[in-house]
């Protein structure tokens, strides 16, 4: 009987121990997301950024500002409310805003690996420098 109370003790703070893991997982994912709060990221070969705060994004599209709201779930993200201001620019520069805009809106994980920031649906990718943080 001894031996048995003893096993089943074993066996709860086993279990115990792995759903803290698991806890601890889901904190370090919304601490990453909050490292790139302040931060601007520059997309590769281009001069269009993004910056994210609390629930929020904004940035240069190419021609315009961009601003919109994120919501976060793991790694996935989703973007909503994408709005810009209206000024006019060349046409290779607006119809690259006007991609870079649907892509954005489009995609639904995000990955950070050291000073990049890469968004993706599978099919799209933006990547995304921090140039502060070489």
């Amino acid at each position: 009987m001894k031996k048995t109370a003893i096993l089943l003790g074993m066996v709860f703070f086993m279990f115990g121990c792995s759903s803290l893991k698991s806890n601890s997982g889901e904190m370090k994912k919304e601490e990453s997301i909050s490292s790139l709060y302040s931060k601007e990221y520059t997309l590769e070969n281009s001069d269009i950024t993004i910056n994210f705060e609390k629930d929020r994004l904004y940035g240069f599209s190419g021609v315009n500002r961009y601003m919109g709201n994120y919501t976060v779930d793991k790694d996935n993200i989703k973007i909503e409310n994408l709005g810009s201001t209206m000024m006019l620019g060349e046409s290779q520069k607006m119809e690259e805003e006007t991609k870079y805009l649907k892509d954005l809106s489009e995609v639904n994980k995000f990955i950070i690996e050291g000073n990049k920031l890469i968004l993706t649906d599978g099919k799209v990718t933006l990547k995304f420098q921090n140039l502060a943080e070489r």
